[in-house]
């Protein structure tokens, strides 16, 4: 992702500015509109969001009382820890989903009275509204002559909020498949990665790189069996004690990538260290100078292949007699047997497996020097011309005629 720079903050100030002012224009106005409407967190997810931050040290207040200001501490003391980044989409994914709504509730994320999307009407039809909506008032016309009742704005709002859902739906989709179309490569291969979610069928691990996120299922947890604490979100070692809480640092090898279900599976490796590379596979070595983002055992250097067009049949004669591809080499072709003769070389190809009719192989046949194209194969298969004979009597012996016929 880009880094953020101070233009890019001057923008989206600029933006939430013009946001605001069409909010509060419309407000004023009294015309229908859609507004861009953000609530509070619910009750239920505040609580799950207030257990995740004690086993961090951190403390919210209660849910009647929480505001923005709240969280941004919260962003603020994590800032320079390591797990900064679990927290703050923790943070986010417990907040209430924003919606289009025909009368102004307030924007609680950006800590704002009144907010519209007023900046992007080529793109998106609530902007489009804001605009129409601000065109009539400038231009004075009187409410009750308004294109759109309340009514009909009311089921606007809700008919773009479900286009929203579906669009961030078919976005996600698209990246999982993406992401298991990449992971598919690297079965086998092993990565760093946080645990983002403990659930009592096993952990959730988002890697650190790629930010792909699969299942390390509670089979997988081997040599104990793990019981799960809902209320602190940690699986926990009835025999050994170990545990396994969000935040945790792992390490993990991919086992299995379904692009259809578009599910990751992944087996815990390490809990803590990291793994060395096995006996064998070479040296790992970092892609990142190349603009990969993953680190992968080097793959033994490939031997050379025999060269020219019979390279493939070089292989399978060395699949065949047990030899390396290197070591067969493809012989010449054999030169062809040349026969003195004072006529022109025949233009038909010599056939490549004898026709049914040939002769055994060992006997000789004599071509016709008179014959041309395929009257001349045909002569050859049918072996030398007979010398010629004198007329026959004109009568022959015949065979009697059997009786009756």
């Amino acid at each position: 992702a880009t880094e953020r720079n101070d233009a890019h903050k001057l923008i989206e100030e600029c933006m939430i500015a013009a946001n605001v002012q069409a909010a509060l224009f419309l407000e004023k106005k009294k015309i229908p509109a859609l507004f861009r409407a953000h609530e509070p967190p619910p009750a239920e997810k505040y609580e799950d969001l207030q257990q995740f931050l004690r086993e961090f040290k951190l403390r919210m207040p209660p849910v009647d009382e929480v505001t923005p200001a709240d969280f941004a501490e919260i962003l603020r003391m994590v800032h320079d820890r390591p797990e900064r980044e679990l927290i703050q989409n923790v943070l986010l994914r417990s907040q209430s989903m924003a919606a289009y709504q025909p009368d102004n509730r307030g924007h609680f994320g950006l800590a704002l009275p009144a907010y519209a999307h007023f900046t992007s009407p080529i793109r998106r039809y609530p902007d489009l509204l804001v605009h129409r909506a601000i065109r009539f008032a400038l231009t004075g016309g009187k409410i009750v002559d308004y294109t759109y009742t309340p009514a009909e704005m009311a089921a606007m709002a809700v008919h773009c909020s479900q286009r929203e859902r579906r669009a961030e739906e078919a976005e996600r989709d698209v990246d999982e498949r993406f992401k298991c179309a990449w992971m598919e490569k690297h079965i086998g291969s092993e990565f760093d990665g946080v645990v983002t979610g403990v659930t009592s069928f096993g952990l959730f691990v988002e890697l650190d790189e790629s930010k792909v996120s699969g299942l390390v299922h509670i089979s997988q947890l081997a040599n104990d069996y793990y019981h799960f604490d809902a209320t602190r979100k940690l699986l926990k070692g009835e025999r050994t004690g170990a545990q396994f809480r969000l935040g945790d640092h792992v390490r993990i090898q991919v086992l299995r990538a379904s692009l259809e279900d578009r599910k990751i599976d992944f087996r815990l490796v390490s809990p803590r260290a990291p793994a060395t590379a096995p006996a064998g596979s070479g040296k790992t070595y970092d892609y990142a100078a190349s603009g990969e983002r993953y680190s992968l055992p080097k793959k033994p250097a490939v031997t050379t292949k025999a060269p020219g067009m019979f390279g493939r049949a070089t292989r399978a004669i060395g699949r065949a007699f047990g030899r390396k591809e290197a070591e067969v080499i493809a012989p010449p072709p054999a030169p062809r047997k040349t026969v003195a003769t004072d006529n022109p070389p025949s233009r038909v190809p010599a056939a490549t497996r004898a026709p049914v009719g040939e002769p055994r192989r060992g006997r000789k046949v004599k071509e016709s020097s008179s014959s041309r194209g395929p009257r001349r194969e045909a002569s050859a298969r049918r072996g030398p011309a007979p010398a010629a004979t004198p007329a026959p009597a004109k009568n022959p012996r015949r065979r009697p005629k059997p009786k009756g016929k």
